[in-house]
């Protein structure tokens, strides 16, 4: 069987520290709580975000881009709902908007496991490639030979509304929710010399 397996671990978005950050982020990406009122980034005498935590499903990915956009591309992520459950699936992405390719998921992928522990969120995913035939052509026509290509390698995560496990878009600013991507074309092949490279360049970026 050719196949490739995927595990992706990311902080599990659970807990956030009390420290200071610009208040650009309040009410959009954080509850906030800043003191004196109507204080700016200079003049707070503190500031804590996310002292309540809502209930929160969550996710993390991972796409596969010929360039550093995410664009036209084939994502394999790990999605929770609020309890922490989770499941794995590939999906495609089109410019700002992602759809979930079910049929391919319960073809393509062999083996999975998604959890969170100790803070932690942790996707396993084992592909077969030669299951790809099996996909309805609709979906099958959205997924490239992995195998035949190099790729710039997108690392998201990102939280999912708890009711219907539906994604919510990464972030669009810097933080810790703001996409990471390869500074470097990585392949995913059997018989190549750098078939087991380590990535060193890498940066955050608008994808």
């Amino acid at each position: 069987m050719l196949s490739i397996l995927f595990i992706l671990a990311s902080l599990g978005l659970l807990v956030h520290s009390l420290d200071k950050f610009s208040l650009q982020e309040c009410g959009v990406e954080r509850g906030c709580w800043a003191f004196p009122p109507n204080c700016t980034d200079e003049t707070c005498d503190g500031l804590a975000k996310d002292v309540l935590l809502v209930d929160a499903g969550r996710y993390l990915a991972v796409g596969f881009s010929n360039d550093s956009m995410m664009g036209n591309d084939t994502v394999f992520e790990c999605v929770f709902d609020q309890n922490g459950i989770g499941a794995a699936y590939i999906s495609h992405n089109e410019a700002t908007y992602n759809f979930q390719l079910l049929n391919a998921s319960q073809e393509m992928i062999a083996r999975s496991s998604a959890d969170l522990e100790d803070g932690w969120m942790k996707c396993e995913i084992d592909l077969n490639l030669l299951s790809k035939e099996k996909v309805d052509e609709q979906e099958r026509n959205l997924i490239p030979e992995l195998q035949d290509d190099e790729w710039t390698l997108l690392f998201v995560r990102g939280l999912a509304i708890p009711e219907t496990g539906e994604k919510i878009m990464h972030s669009l600013t810097p933080g810790e929710l703001f996409p990471w991507s390869t500074g470097e074309k990585v392949r995913f092949c059997e018989n190549c010399p750098d078939k087991f490279k380590t990535v060193i360049k890498m940066q955050q970026q608008q994808i």
